[in-house]
């Protein structure tokens, strides 16, 4: 019926406005990698990429839009007439209280939490969706659409910016690593390689096998849409074959066997359910496919290391870990962002791996927020409940008048459009004219296909059980992915599964059945920009840290590369010219004063950063990498006040770094680099009268780490030479078995275990 005869109202109105705005912010999301240690995950004196990702306080932010724009929607609804059942409203209020409590009391969990929230609340939004007309056309289908963007990119990736990649890491590989502080042998530089090197599709994710959940999702969902319209709609039945195609070779650029496989059970659904004529494709169905899924990988696990297949027993042993986290606190979890701490102390003994996620929704959020996550797991199955094939379906009336096919087209215009502006946007600073020709082309592919579906006749039928399809995908390979707990795919993940659910809402429900999901709703929102302080007063003290930071590493880049320039004496006008900009005063071009400038200015620059560290940590305390920044600021005047002959002044530059870490309650992390400290203050002083007090101190940290993460055979080795140090032969050969047994137990991953040199001198104490 057209759309003319059937005006929207203001409840209408009100929830469309709030549905589109959750969709938009979590293709957004989708489409902006995340930075979670803004301009100092290295030295910015040293090596100062641009700020490409979206950082935590513009994160939050994000996540309370999603919750805000989740209020909007219920209000519309409510308007309309429409409610969720009280079970469903209830089960999110009990989630979303159990988030809001960890929020409020640890800041580090603020984001975490939030990102959670927002998952919960998109999933509660889109599986109410059906209830507007034409809703699930439009959002489903720029959803299912989206990977023609992630396939453009993909290809971009793995042929243009790899290769480019490889040749840039090289020519500045020792600049890396010493912005990093790793030595090229070490166990983070090595695996940093092993992944840097394979020519593998990420996108914004990071992470191949989330990739490939989009891919095969939407491959699988392209390709039911394909067969259901085909006799009906040949020529757009072609075009989505193409499209599914297009899918299939982006899954198949991944080599993600998970993904290959949930893809082919996708697909298998769809021809049993035609070949039978049996309705297959339902929640029950779903439902019982994620229980044999795990049951499956509990199996692989039980088999153990007979087989040579590894990631699917790696799995098993996050989802013990996972639930050995969950025994350890049932009621409140181990908080959200704390897991990886938890699994580190927790895991079982073969684990290689400390992860921050048991690769498995149900027991990730199980695992964080005990009751709380079972309430969520409970609304998502609940939810899936809802999921039928599309001949069960209700039809969408409403959609498919002029008025409402234009209405639905500009929509979708403007999904794909704005969250495309704004990952260019972000990535402006590292955004070559091939990498934009790849999202402006990939824009228009993803576009394309969703209007042409969008205002073809194929029936919403269709439509619908190609979302089906594309939910069951996602639904299964997050049983052993990342996909619905990673910050950047999450929330787009949830909106997928979400709108192909037909949840049970009555026309006329009283409000008080909304009311919990309502309220439970607006109090996390409330909570969450209540935090915003402290986050947002972080990140402004990093920026402040870094900003001198960044230009002295212009700077000294520039001096290094005169060597090899055709023209140095115009080179040297330019840094010149660059560093009187940095200090504000007339600079020589000549290469002496250009070098005591910088070098001035570098200390003038370090005191800056430490004042601005500080004040982060102020805002961030339990926040170790930042704490270890201010250190390492601190450790470098130590050292350039020692070369000088200053040792008094050096020696108070490490009391500073080395009280950083006393009297606080430290992470594994936090003692492991304390440790670090008081053994280089051995180094840097081997004659102080005080060596064996320090030596003391290390061992004592060393010590608390190893507690704090026992399944490390470093920190064994470390405890082994300080104790040697000390004179402490029994210390030492017990520590040194440690190292041993504890290098025997990586050889799942031997990158992880100590290399030759260290296992030859672990046995030699050992007396092996």
């Amino acid at each position: 019926m057209d759309e003319t005869h059937h005006p929207l109202t203001l409840g209408d109105r009100v929830a469309w406005l709030g549905l589109l705005v959750v969709a938009m912010l979590c293709i957004a999301r989708a489409m902006i990698e995340h930075d979670p240690f803004p301009w100092w995950q290295s030295d910015p004196f040293v090596f100062s990429p641009p700020l490409i990702g979206l950082t935590p306080r513009w994160a939050l932010l994000l996540h309370a839009g999603i919750l805000l724009a989740s209020i909007v929607f219920v209000i519309g609804q409510h308007l309309r007439g429409f409610a969720p059942s009280g079970l469903v409203s209830s089960l999110l209020l009990i989630g979303l209280m159990a988030l809001g409590y960890h929020a409020l009391i640890d800041v580090e969990r603020v984001l975490p939490a939030s990102s959670i929230a927002a998952v919960v609340c998109v999933l509660f939004v889109a599986t109410q969706a059906h209830t507007l007309p034409g809703a699930q056309r439009v959002i489903g289908t720029v959803a299912i659409g989206f990977v023609m963007m992630l396939a453009a990119v993909g290809v971009f990736e793995v042929f243009i910016s790899h290769p480019q990649t490889i040749e840039a890491f090289e020519q500045g590989r020792d600049a890396f690593y010493a912005a990093r502080g790793w030595s090229e042998q070490s166990f983070e530089a090595l695996a940093y390689e092993r992944r840097l090197r394979n020519p593998e599709p990420i996108a914004w994710f990071g992470l191949t096998n989330v990739f490939a959940s989009f891919a095969a999702a939407s491959g699988a969902g392209l390709l039911a849409i394909t067969l259901s319209a085909w006799r009906g709609h040949r020529r757009i039945a072609i075009m989505g074959g193409i499209a599914a195609v297009i899918s299939l070779g982006a899954l198949l650029m991944t080599g993600s066997k998970g993904g290959i496989g949930v893809f082919g059970i996708g697909i298998g659904l769809v021809a049993v359910s035609i070949v039978t004529r049996k309705n297959l494709l339902r929640g029950r169905t779903v439902i019982a496919l994620c229980g044999l899924v795990l049951l499956g990988l509990v199996i692989r696990g039980l088999i153990g290391e007979g087989l040579g297949e590894r990631s699917l027993l790696f799995r098993f042993q996050y989802l013990i870990g996972g639930l050995s986290i969950w025994i350890h606190d049932p009621l409140l979890g181990c908080g959200p962002g704390m897991f990886q701490d938890q699994y580190t102390l927790l895991k079982p003994e073969l684990s290689p791996e400390d992860v921050a996620s048991p690769h498995s929704v149900l027991i990730s959020w199980i695992a964080t927020l005990g009751l709380g996550g079972i309430a969520i797991s409970g609304l998502l199955l609940r939810s899936l409940l809802g999921l039928t094939d599309q001949r069960d379906a209700q039809a969408d009336e409403g959609g498919h008048g002029s008025q409402a096919r234009d209405r639905n087209m500009k929509f979708a215009l403007l999904l794909v459009a704005l969250p495309t502006l704004m990952a260019m946007q972000m990535q402006t600073g590292v955004l070559t004219l091939q990498g934009m020709l790849a999202l402006l082309g990939g824009a228009v592919l993803w576009g394309g296909l969703s209007i042409t579906i969008i205002r073809s006749g194929i029936p919403d039928a269709s439509i619908r059980r190609g979302l089906l399809v594309a939910a069951v995908v996602f639904t299964l390979h997050a049983m052993l992915e990342v996909t619905g707990t990673l910050i950047v795919s999450a929330p787009l993940w949830a909106l997928s599964i979400g709108i192909a659910c037909n949840l049970p809402g009555q026309s006329g429900r009283k409000p008080r059945a909304a009311l919990p999901g309502f309220l439970g709703i607006l109090a996390v929102a409330m909570v969450l920009l209540a935090r915003w302080g402290p986050i947002n007063a972080w990140e402004r003290a990093l920026h402040g840290a870094a900003a001198q930071a960044t230009g002295i590493a212009q700077v000294r880049s520039a001096v290094d590369e005169l060597e090899f320039s055709s023209a140095p004496q115009r080179e040297l006008y330019t840094i010149s010219s660059m560093l009187q900009d940095l200090v504000g005063r007339p600079v020589s071009a000549s290469l002496d004063s250009i070098i005591t400038t910088l070098n001035q200015a570098e200390v003038d620059a370090r005191f800056t950063s430490i004042e601005r560290l500080q004040m982060a940590l102020d805002a961030r305390p339990s926040h170790t990498p930042t704490r270890i920044s201010l250190s390492q600021q601190l450790l470098w005047l130590a050292s350039v006040a020692q070369s000088s002959g200053q040792n008094d002044r050096s020696v108070a530059f490490w009391d500073q770094a080395a009280g950083l870490f006393e009297g606080i309650d430290l992470d594994a992390q936090g003692h492991r680099w304390a440790g670090n400290i008081w053994s280089g203050r051995v180094s840097a002083f081997p004659e102080s009268a005080d060596r064996l007090q320090w030596l003391g101190h290390a061992r004592d940290h060393w010590v608390a780490a190893a507690r704090l993460s026992p399944h490390e055979p470093r920190i064994a080795l470390k405890l082994m030479d300080v104790s040697l140090d000390l004179g402490d032969s029994a210390g030492a050969e017990h520590w040194a078995r440690r190292a041993i047994a504890l290098h025997e137990q990586t050889r799942l991953d031997p990158l992880r275990g100590l290399n030759a040199a260290d296992l030859s001198r672990a046995r030699q104490f050992a007396g092996e």
